[in-house]
């Protein structure tokens, strides 16, 4: 038998692996799945719910956005990697998708919002469908906490004042115009 290049060696570990796989019983994976998956859908919940309520803190809304938008990168691989549940993976794309329509909103000085509310009433739908399913529990109590910030942000008024946030209980940013999602 002559040499085995890299290649060769991979494709090999490969093959026995695969072999080594299909000899476990089925489903053995999906609990160690599972204990990952709600690790890194309630860490990326967490930093969304931060990156929301960050809007009352920082009163600046390209702030806001930078930060919304970084506490959503690199989310499809996490969801990729499974052991979270579709429902749950849904709601939490939704809430990213809010970000990047309130940006593009912003840049594009557009008069509409409808994507903005389109994404944020899914998301918010979406996490109030999955507090029923079975994985609901498991998923506490950032579940909750990602859901009350999502409501909040849709109860928010989004009003022009020199692109800067205002103190009070409405939320001032919109350059001239005003954004709120019924």
């Amino acid at each position: 038998m002559g040499k085995v290049g890299k290649f060769g060696a991979i494709c090999l570990g490969a093959a026995l692996m695969s072999q080594v796989a299909m000899a476990m019983p089925a489903g053995w994976l999906t609990p160690f799945l599972m204990e990952r998956g709600k690790q890194s859908w309630t860490l990326r919940s967490a930093r969304i719910t931060t990156a929301i309520n960050s809007l009352y803190e920082t009163r600046n809304i390209e702030v806001f956005v930078g930060n919304y938008k970084d506490a959503c990168r690199g989310i499809l691989g996490e969801h990729m990697a499974g052991g979270i549940p579709v429902w749950a993976q849904t709601s939490q794309s939704n809430a990213c998708q809010v970000a990047e329509a309130l940006d593009k909103t912003l840049i594009s000085r557009s008069r509409t919002n409808i994507r903005y509310c389109q994404v944020l009433n899914a998301s918010i739908n979406g996490l109030e469908r999955g507090k029923t399913s079975a994985e609901a529990p498991y998923l506490q109590p950032q579940l909750d906490e990602l859901h009350a910030a999502l409501l909040r942000l849709k109860g928010a008024t989004l009003t022009s004042e020199g692109g800067v946030v205002n103190t009070g209980d409405d939320i001032l940013f919109l350059r001239d115009r005003s954004l709120r999602c019924r």
